[in-house]
């Protein structure tokens, strides 16, 4: 007797009526499940709600769990690549491990970092990079904006040229709690002493600005000592704020370049576009692409927006040949010509 279509077992073999069906029904359902999502990164949690649904349902369901895992995965790509958004996780190869003890490699994640660097003179701003961490924290957590607030304290800036200011003792630890709509940070120590009024203030909106990134969200930044008194010798604890948008030049540095990345490679034939913000006098910005001593080219470009307010720019350097290139990204004065703000990148096309 033929078994019919509604008598089948779940777990049974589907015949191509059927497989098509499916196809169909998962498809319309990961468009409506992903239509007007708002891109975060949910990974873990997708995995997590994946292997739940994984017990106790027959084996037809996982393929589509699994497809609804990579759906949103994708999204969650898309929105990490959006301009303001941080590189995205680079993680080890996917393959399988082929023995029981073999382990894949640790995953890295790229933290929004910012320190205090030498503009010009006696003038200094704030610098962001992303800098790669091995931490398990993630972004959009309390324990991701306590992470970007380490590295800030503690990384060496790989684009800096001018003098870069060391607030923070060594040893210092801080921790990030969220409570009433703020985030506050709690230091062990105060930060060293010595620096001048300027230096001091733009410290503590150095880990203002990295709990708000590793937030990914504007609150108030409330900084206190463990042991109690002022943070630096000027600057008492409080809470404090990153500046309105048309404010931002008192904080951050004429340049930022956000890639490439110190030390990407590319390969051969691939176009390399240099990417960053800006805060300039008519949102100016020069670059030039040096080989050793040799430049090989220069340029200016406008960032969308002047100062007071920080603009995006972008310059496509197209394919080039194989080596080792520095860009210089950099300011220059409208008086004198002077260089301020000079970022550079070195990078490797194969």
């Amino acid at each position: 007797m033929s078994t019919r279509r509604e008598d089948r077992p779940l777990d049974g073999p589907l015949d191509a009526d059927e497989l098509a069906s499916l196809e169909g029904a998962a498809r319309r359902s990961l468009g409506a499940a992903t239509d007007g999502l708002t891109p975060q990164d949910r990974y873990d949690d997708i995995r997590a709600a994946a292997l739940r649904s994984r017990r106790g349902r027959p084996g037809w369901v996982w393929p589509l769990a699994s497809a609804a895992a990579a759906a949103l995965v994708a999204v969650t790509a898309w929105g990490l690549s959006r301009p303001d958004a941080p590189p995205p996780v680079v993680g080890g190869p996917t393959s399988r491990p082929t023995t029981a003890s073999a382990t894949a490699p640790s995953a890295t994640t790229a933290f929004p970092a910012y320190f205090v660097e030498q503009v010009a003179g006696t003038s200094y701003g704030l610098v962001r990079e992303f800098v790669p961490s091995t931490s398990t924290a993630r972004l959009g957590t309390a324990d991701g904006a306590a992470a970007a607030a380490r590295l800030s304290m503690t990384a060496t800036p790989a684009h800096a040229t001018g003098t870069v200011v060391s607030a923070w003792t060594p040893g210092t630890t801080l921790t990030v709690t969220l409570q009433g709509g703020e985030a506050d940070v709690l230091l062990s120590r105060a930060g060293r002493t010595g620096l001048t009024a300027d230096q001091q203030r733009l410290a503590v909106q150095q880990l203002v600005w990295a709990v708000t990134a590793g937030l990914q969200r504007t609150l108030p930044v409330g900084v206190v000592v463990a042991t109690g008194g002022n943070v630096f010798e000027s600057v008492p604890a409080g809470v404090f704020e990153r500046p309105a948008p048309d404010q931002a030049y008192r904080d951050v540095a004429p340049i930022w370049v956000d890639s490439p990345t110190q030390g990407a490679s590319y390969p051969s034939g691939a176009p390399v576009t240099v990417t960053g913000r800006s805060c300039t006098v008519e949102a100016a910005v020069s670059w030039v692409l040096q080989q050793g001593a040799t430049t090989v080219r220069s340029g200016h470009t406008t960032a969308s927006s002047g100062c007071p307010v920080q603009g995006g720019w972008s310059v496509a350097l197209g394919p080039l040949p194989a080596g080792a290139y520095t860009v210089h990204v950099r300011e220059l004065s409208a008086e004198d010509g002077g260089v301020r703000g000079d970022q550079q990148v070195t990078f490797t096309v194969r």
